[in-house]
């Protein structure tokens, strides 16, 4: 490369020293060959090599449409064109660090906005961004991305999770499977052929199993199942835990020693909201089934009551559950 001196064509080169130029420009028309570092306040025109970790990474402006960042790490800058194509951005917020167009194909963003542009890969441990300001593109925003890729997750640790709530959030217990954890425990499972279980959800049946007459409010004296433990063997009553749609359902036989007839119903708060007509005979069981569905507030209490008396030892039932 020659410099013009005194009129003059002259080579400078130095192998331990440095060129300073102070209050001037350094223009060059043609190409430029260094292999240190070169300290500037901006660049104006194309950087056709790399920008790393030993080279150009001090500059505060990078600009032209072909600056590539190709490793080590970018603490400050403003690229206003180009591509990032691989290493680690540590600062990337405010007017002097935006990234404002162009393509990310892979970085570690610790912090930072990026104002413009696609990010076309953006996971595992050469691609993450931990905090997310903003807009990837300004015209369709975070719509820019096809699929985002989590862990699996555990009930302990779900891999989505809002803030400051690490335990309840979505997990991925196994293949083609989506469940959700709340508090640290298993609330919801939708399994790979979409079956739906929710193991917490309030449910009960209670039977009759000694001998004698019932009438009146009926007491069940056995559980069948008490999920949540709603049921109470002491009242006769289940009582809703939360508000709700549920269904129940109350069958048995009448007694058979006598005759006359009545209802019997299905109470919520000591009102029948369903009921069946039947009678008694002698040397006659007659069975009845009493169902419905209702909604509940917090609190209301359901229960079986018979006008008439109902055989205690040919198991009558009461179940019921929350529908949703």
């Amino acid at each position: 490369m020659g410099i013009l001196i005194n009129g003059q064509t002259d080579t400078i080169s130095a192998s331990d020293g440095s060129l300073n130029i102070s209050d001037y420009e350094l223009s060059v028309s043609s190409s430029i060959n260094i292999t240190g570092i070169i300290t500037a306040g901006s660049f104006v025109g194309n950087l056709t090599g790399n920008l790393n970790s030993s080279g150009v990474n001090t500059a505060t402006t990078i600009s032209g449409t072909t600056a590539t960042y190709a490793t080590g790490n970018l603490t400050t800058a403003n690229i206003t064109t180009g591509n990032i194509v691989t290493g680690i951005v540590t600062t990337l917020s405010g007017t002097t660090a935006t990234y404002a167009t162009g393509n990310l194909t892979t970085a570690n963003i610790t912090t930072g906005n990026i104002v413009t542009g696609i990010v076309t890969t953006l996971s595992g441990t050469t691609a993450t961004y931990t905090t997310f300001n903003g807009n990837v593109n300004a015209t369709t925003g975070v719509s820019t991305f096809t699929n985002v890729v989590v862990a699996a997750g555990s009930t302990a640790a779900p891999s989505i999770t809002p803030t400051g709530d690490s335990n309840t959030g979505i997990f991925f217990p196994s293949a083609d499977t989506i469940a959700i954890a709340e508090g640290g425990t298993e609330a919801l499972r939708i399994d790979s052929s979409g079956r739906v279980t929710m193991p917490y959800q309030p449910a009960f049946s209670a039977r009759n199993v000694s001998g004698g007459t019932l009438s009146g409010n009926i007491v069940l004296n056995t559980i069948i199942l008490n999920n949540g433990g709603h049921y109470s063997t002491s009242t006769g009553n289940f009582t809703a835990p939360v508000a709700g749609m549920y269904y129940f359902s109350f069958t048995g036989f009448t007694e058979n020693n006598s005759s006359g007839s009545s209802d019997i119903s299905i109470e919520k708060n000591g009102t029948a909201i369903v009921r069946t007509f039947t009678s008694e005979a002698t040397n006659t069981y007659r069975p009845f089934a009493v169902d419905c569905i209702v909604s509940l507030a917090a609190n209301d209490a359901v229960r079986p009551h018979s006008g008439i008396q109902l055989h205690g030892n040919l198991n009558p039932n009461f179940s019921g559950h929350l529908i949703g």
